[in-house]
């Protein structure tokens, strides 16, 4: 039960509580199923255990990066779009 439960906090979190925050899964699920259902349901990475804190670092900064060149992106074309 608890197994199915975690799917459905994520797939909640993924689509309503942080829709603009990146998710990062870290766990010791090492099958490609559980990969692949956890990017499916929402997550933007999957790091397994064990991992380099550092790996972890570069990871979320580059994500963090993406999300700001996407939303200066938006920004831009919102501008060139908007009724004057």
């Amino acid at each position: 039960m608890l197994c199915c439960q975690k799917w459905m906090v994520l797939k909640f979190v993924a689509k309503s509580v942080t829709k603009f925050v990146p998710i990062v899964m870290v766990t010791a699920r090492l099958d490609d199923i559980d990969k692949i259902r956890g990017l499916g349901v929402g997550a933007d990475d999957y790091i397994e255990k064990p991992f380099s804190p550092s790996v972890l670092i570069a990871k979320i900064k580059a994500m963090l990066a993406q999300y700001k060149r996407l939303t200066e992106r938006d920004a831009m074309e919102t501008k060139r779009y908007s009724i004057r």
